[in-house]
């Protein structure tokens, strides 16, 4: 699954992401991922204000 934003702004302003990498896990995730882990996903940022989320199901 891909999820594209674009032109995420907050005052105006675009917001800046970085990027990252999750493995998932067996374990719970942590803040906002509370939910048992059941996805491997990237993150990456094409421009400023604009990131693509893609994720696909992890083998445990």
């Amino acid at each position: 699954m891909t999820v594209s934003y674009t032109d995420v702004k907050a005052d105006g302003q675009a917001l800046k992401f970085k990027a990252y990498r999750h493995k998932a896990t067996k374990e719970p995730g942590k803040d906002i991922y509370t939910c048992a882990n059941v996805s491997d996903y990237t993150v990456t940022t094409p421009a400023p204000g604009s990131y693509t989320v893609r994720s696909h199901l992890a083998r445990h």
